[in-house]
């Protein structure tokens, strides 16, 4: 019942925001081009790269106990020929299992990482005309284990449609065919309202095995038009029990 609400607000922003294509790609907070966590058919043009940090926070729980997350991340981006994407980003995990009822803390884990991210854009994306793109995230699959618990993430191969505002993803990796969606429109020239639904997470799950395999995240891309080719994100981030994500991003040209 909890995340039909949320729908209806995404629902009932969306019938006020004067909504439509948006012409600027930018970085997810996790180093490809795309919406919050996800990755969208959109890319930059040629010669262009972005500086990207990123600071997450994330609740689970199941009958038992719970599990905070806190991830701190930078990216760097870039497309050096038309239609490829590279990223590569430093991740910095850090994860705390207690009990459902009770203050004894059962896990302390810290953990860091390097991941590599490859995207290639079968098909543009234009106004009014649907893009296509294919890609792999973590290249080495450095987020598959932590601590020697199966995190259910891991390299994870996509293949990502967007259509002006929408975007529909499917994912292959060690659980199988798992997919998500994206929806990112204007409410404003500098502001834009994103929604996401993943049955496949970038947060670790393990320590326990949640309740819910899901994650949603729903929030603001802001491009301050004082400082050009920057955005922030600020984003409700969680499965039901919503959290904190907040990032920034700067675009710039190499050559």
């Amino acid at each position: 019942m909890q995340r039909w609400r949320y729908v209806a607000v995404v629902f009932f922003i969306f019938l006020l925001s004067d909504y439509g294509f948006s012409a600027e790609p930018a970085v997810s907070w996790l180093g490809p081009v795309g919406l919050f966590t996800q990755p969208s058919a959109n890319t930059f043009r040629k010669g262009e790269a972005a500086l990207t940090f990123s600071e997450l926070r994330f609740m689970q729980d199941n009958n038992d106990s719970c599990v905070k997350t806190t991830s701190i991340s930078g990216s760097f981006t870039v497309v050096p020929v038309d239609r490829l994407e590279l990223a590569i980003s430093t991740r910095h995990e850090m994860i705390q299992t207690f009990p459902m009822y009770g203050a004894d803390l059962l896990h302390d884990i810290s953990v860091s990482e390097i991941i590599g991210d490859i995207k290639y854009v079968v098909i543009p994306v234009e106004p009014c005309k649907p893009g296509l793109a294919v890609g792999i995230i973590d290249l080495t699959n450095a987020t598959d284990v932590i601590a020697g618990h199966d995190t259910e993430r891991g390299r994870r191969f996509y293949l990502a449609g967007t259509y002006e505002w929408a975007t529909l993803g499917v994912t292959h990796d060690g659980q199988g065919i798992q997919g998500y969606v994206g929806v990112d429109f204007t409410i404003n020239t500098n502001i834009e309202f994103i929604y996401e639904y993943s049955t496949a997470p970038i947060f670790p799950r393990a320590l326990p095995h949640p309740s819910t395999d899901v994650n949603c995240n729903m929030g603001l891309r802001i491009h301050p038009c004082e400082i050009p080719n920057l955005r922030l994100d600020l984003a409700a981030v969680g499965d039901g029990h919503f959290c904190f994500g907040f990032s920034f991003s700067q675009k710039f040209s190499l050559f």
